[in-house]
């Protein structure tokens, strides 16, 4: 335990005499790739919704992207749906998003 302290100092103190950077400098490294990951995803995401086009695209916007809690009747009002077609109307629009998405990670394999 000793010798892994003291080699994690003498590795410090190399790192600060090099500049390299030291264990809060990788810590926000990985807060970046974990950030730009989910830029990623979200650029991804918004990508597939451009593509599912339609009624699709603007229910799923409706739900989850233009407001914090869906109100299911200003959402029928505004896209023209009845209320009791909104849930599997979702269910469906999410599976051909998820379709895309898959298809996007995997291009090689046949889009459904």
């Amino acid at each position: 335990m000793v010798e892994r302290i003291r080699r994690d100092e003498t590795a410090q103190r190399a790192m600060e005499h090099t500049g390299l950077p030291g264990a809060a400098a990788w810590e926000d490294a990985d807060a970046g790739v974990q950030m730009l990951s989910r830029l990623e995803q979200a650029h991804a995401i918004r990508v597939a919704l451009d593509e599912l086009g339609g009624r699709c695209r603007e229910l799923l916007r409706a739900l989850f992207v233009d407001s914090g809690t869906p109100d299911y009747e200003a959402i029928g009002r505004r896209l023209g749906m009845p209320v009791g077609s909104i849930g599997p109307t979702r269910v469906r629009c999410l599976a051909k998003l998820a379709a895309l998405l898959q298809h996007e990670q995997n291009p090689t394999e046949p889009n459904s």
